[in-house]
């Protein structure tokens, strides 16, 4: 591996420097002009994004370089936008001040500080440095002249126009001024924006001012992609968005009229069509970089060329992307005829009807028998109307309530919302602002994180805290015991989907035993024939009354790893405080950890098993307001104490054996 990371120095000398307001690298001008130039490909994220084992084998390459040559600040700038990928933000930025003490005043210093800034939202300092870099460099990348600094300016008034003014796109433009503005504007530049995508392909508003433009062309299926992508990224200001698709569909709508055999879908349909699409670009992706991996792994050049051929020898599919929005009525999604449905609809509509009508008398006595709970999970795990199953904002929620306490389950992520014992006030925080809608995680109350805490250790592109939170579980069993605590058991088990992401074999399942206390049991068992590998975390929100009236009991001493400085390990002395933001996982602890709430004048015990690390988290004030659905203030009344399995608390699992981690809650005075 050393003499192909040597051979490959010289190589890497010879590729033409990057003036990228993006990274700046000698690397990627030529990544770049391999990138593909398909607009819909392009608004899909269907191109290649380089991976976390390029990037640590950038640290590889670049450590070689600088032993031989210490003074070498090419190999020091790669070095440092390699750190800033792999999210090692503080390890970046001594990097680039080395490089400015030693080589003051160059553009790709300032390009790069501009993105590290905007990576932490520091908007102020990122566009200061961006602003120096044209200063340098007045055109920036291929003319691209100040796209990346508009945009950096955008994101840090995005609040502001929420607030107080009328909200305008990244160029300036008002929403509300329409799509001809946007596309009459002498600052719009197609092939500007194209280039932004392919330099920040998670900037939301760029895909709509792209989608503006392309609407005007008549590129609807395209313009209506470019929309729902701005949706998907979370842009701000999703009232504009759907305006804007409802014009298009309007259009559609027009079109379907005016020619004669063609129908125009409903917008959910549109909707679930391009997620779908959507879903299978980053399957590409991950692929993309599973085979970059693969070539670095066997020291082969990892070039864009050789990854797309190693994935062309491999049978990699290209995702297809169908008409979305205006199609022939001779067909349906599945390939059936309209007519054909049309009759099947109406020989149903008959069936049923007569259905209805034999089974009258039954169904009533049905209904009088359940009390109303007719629905299957009701009648199989209802418990006599002990649990109950119902819809919260198209999501299934279990409420299950016995003579000690009352609880909330909600089937999607296995997420329990709440725990109320009898007497008490909430124990679990839950946002305002939390997003019920699959396949997004919840924020608040209790989510599983699993397979892996935080970032997976090999792929950053993987979902962080691994995808149970994300997934519909199914409900195992429900019991009453003796002692009057009711036992509800849910289950996710692998399968297509999981195994796009984690190619294991498995059976996850989580017993919620709700009483006095709230215990929760993680099972992780491996149902496959090889070893696994697992972390996780039941990573819960506590509801306080207030921050600053909060300590927590049970760590003095222990060992932490300080997540927001490099994870240096420190020491506990004492009870932990809270006065900025905290993110700490405490290491070789099985202590039990207790919430002392002066405000609520409460106790909260927090015990565990089958966990020797501990996360204790607060955003604070900032960070709160970076999350789209965390309250600004909510950091006041949270508090996370975390029973984890992270760092290098890791378990293997071996075939037919399982790990079991446990929670259990209570409040005392």
């Amino acid at each position: 591996m050393r003499a192909f990371l040597t051979a490959l120095l010289i190589v890497s000398m010879l590729v033409p420097a990057s003036a990228f307001a993006c990274v700046n690298t000698r690397y990627s001008r030529a990544d770049e002009e391999k990138i593909t130039g398909d607009v819909v490909k392009l608004i899909m994220g269907q191109f290649g994004h380089r991976g976390q084992h390029f990037y640590e084998y950038q640290l590889e390459l670049t450590a070689l370089e600088l032993e031989k040559a210490p003074k070498n600040v090419e190999a020091r700038n790669d070095r440092a936008v390699a750190f800033l990928k792999l999210k090692r933000y503080n390890e970046a930025l001594e990097e680039f001040q080395r490089i400015e003490e030693d080589s003051p005043g160059r553009y790709r210093t300032h390009a790069n500080l501009g993105v590290l800034y905007k990576k932490t939202s520091e908007y102020a300092k990122a566009a200061e440095h961006i602003q120096k870099s044209l200063e340098i460099q007045p055109g920036g990348h291929l003319g691209l002249g100040d796209y990346y600094l508009r945009m950096i300016r955008w994101l840090d008034k995005v609040e502001d126009m929420k607030a107080n003014s009328e909200a305008v796109n990244f160029l300036g433009i008002p929403y509300s001024a329409g799509t001809s503005a946007t596309a009459d504007s002498k600052l719009v530049n197609r092939e500007f924006l194209e280039t932004l995508i392919k330099a920040d392909r998670s900037f939301p508003d760029v895909y709509v001012v792209l989608g503006d433009l392309l609407t005007e062309e008549k590129e609807y299926e395209l313009a209506y992609r470019a929309y729902e992508r701005a949706a998907d990224l979370r842009h701000p200001f999703r009232k504009e968005l759907k305006s804007r698709r409802a014009h298009i569909r309007s259009n559609w709508e027009t079109m379907a009229d005016e020619q004669e055999g063609f129908v125009a879908p409903t917008g959910l349909t549109i909707s679930r069509q391009i997620r779908n699409e959507l879903g299978d670009a980053e399957e590409w992706v991950a692929e993309f970089q599973h085979h970059e991996a693969m070539l670095i792994t066997g020291d082969q050049d990892p070039t864009f060329d050789t990854i797309k051929e190693r994935m062309k020898t491999a049978k990699v599919l290209e995702p297809v992307y169908e008409p979305a929005g205006l199609f022939k009525g001779e067909r349906t999604r599945d390939g059936g005829s309209e007519r054909g449905l049309l009759w099947a609809s109406v020989v149903f509509l008959a069936v049923v009807i007569v259905l209805i009508w034999v089974a009258a008398k039954l169904a009533m006595r049905l209904v009088r028998k359940l009390k109303g709970t007719d629905d299957p999970l009701n009648r199989r795990f209802g418990l006599d109307n002990r649990i109950k199953f119902s819809k919260y904002k198209e999501l299934t929620v279990a409420t299950i309530q016995n003579e000690h306490a009352v609880a909330k389950v909600c089937l999607h992520g296995g997420h329990v919302m709440s725990f109320k014992p009898h007497g008490h006030d909430e124990v679990l925080w839950m946002s305002s602002e939390a997003v019920f809608e699959a396949p997004k995680p919840i924020r608040g109350g209790v989510p599983v994180c699993w397979p892996w805490f935080s970032q997976h250790p090999d792929n950053q592109e993987l979902p962080q805290h691994g995808f149970a939170r994300n997934r519909q579980w199914s409900v195992d069993s429900s019991e009453m015991r003796s002692d009057g605590r009711t036992r509800f058991s849910l289950v996710l088990r692998d399968g297509a989907q999981t195994h796009d992401i984690w190619a294991h074999a498995f059976e996850l399942v989580l017993n919620i035993i709700v009483g006095t206390d709230l215990r929760l049991e993680l099972v992780s068992r491996n149902t496959g024939t090889e070893p696994i590998v697992v972390g996780g975390a039941l990573h819960t929100y506590f509801s306080i009354g207030e921050i600053g009236q909060v300590s927590i009991e049970g760590l003095d001493g222990r060992s932490y790893l300080d997540q927001l400085d490099s994870m240096k390990e420190k020491q506990q002395d004492g009870a932990i405080t809270i006065g900025e933001e905290v993110d700490r996982i405490y290491i070789n602890t099985e202590d039990t950890c207790v919430i002392h709430d002066r405000k609520l004048a409460r106790q909260i015990h927090v015990a565990k098993e089958g966990s020797r690390s501990t996360v204790v988290w607060n955003p604070w004030i900032d960070k709160a307001k970076r999350m789209g659905d965390f309250v600004n203030d909510g950091f006041q009344e949270m508090l996370c104490i975390e029973t984890t399995n992270a760092h290098d608390d890791l378990h293997t699992i071996q075939p037919g054996e399982e790990h079991r981690m446990v929670q259990t809650i209570w409040v005392g005075k």
